[in-house]
């Protein structure tokens, strides 16, 4: 475990020429007690990370963090971390990630799951305040975990055109946003939940299609009724 516990700034700087997947880092745990701690560049963590420290002194920049599911990972702490960037991916594996607090991540601008294994999200919650990406292509991830979209700008749920229905699961779905409209595009494959407490008219579902897996409970409502083009039920 690398163990930020320093009273002055600090950062994680990964280089220009870094990529996903490049340079890990061990498991990262944040328990400084002053300073801003600044993420810089491509940082790819391998199996923890846990933020006991601050929600607003931790300054994500442009940068992107990459978890790797090839091993368990466990994410969380006593406090959110806000994150430019955030993806998720592995090989051909399937995998898992343990989300061991609510809004355990803050993600400010792109949340992707990549790769061709299945990744399950157990636990708790990850807030987002933009857009999420999907071109995974594995069949049976998903899990527990609530993706919450509460940001106030517009924002997407934009799934690859190469990924088909029961491809690429989102975990259960929550929409609590404060402003801003909601884009669904592609084939959206969620597990186990859609809540929407936001608006019916602010959510634009283009000609998507939301496919809903009954292999486990799934529990869908809200206190808005949510707009769809096209909505599947199978397994």
């Amino acid at each position: 475990t690398v163990s930020f516990s320093g009273t002055a700034n600090d950062s994680i700087i990964a280089s220009s020429g870094v990529t996903l997947g490049e340079g890990y880092l061990p498991a990262v745990t944040i328990s400084k007690s002053s300073g801003t701690l600044y993420l810089i560049g491509t940082i790819s963590v391998q199996q923890a990370w846990t933020n006991n420290y601050s929600a607003t002194n931790i300054s994500p920049g442009t940068s992107t963090l990459f978890f790797n599911w090839a091993y368990p990972v466990n994410i969380g702490g006593t406090h959110t971390t806000p994150l430019w960037n955030e993806t998720f991916g592995s090989g051909i594996s399937n995998g898992n990630f343990y989300i061991n607090s609510d809004s355990a991540l803050s993600i400010h601008n792109t949340l992707t799951i990549q790769s061709t294994g299945s990744a399950t999200f157990t636990g708790h919650s990850i807030n987002v305040l933009g857009n999420v990406v999907v071109s995974n292509t594995g069949t049976c991830g998903g899990g527990s975990t609530v993706l919450k979209f509460v940001g106030s700008a517009n924002d997407s749920i934009l799934v690859s055109s190469g990924v088909t229905l029961g491809e690429g699961y989102l975990p259960s779905v929550t929409i609590s946003k404060t402003g801003g409209t909601l884009y669904l595009k592609g084939n959206i494959s969620v597990q186990q939940g859609w809540t929407n407490n936001y608006s019916a008219t602010n959510i634009n579902p283009g000609s998507s299609t939301l496919f809903f897996n009954w292999v486990y409970a799934i529990n869908i409502g809200g206190t808005y009724t949510t707009p769809l083009w096209n909505a599947t039920f199978g397994s």
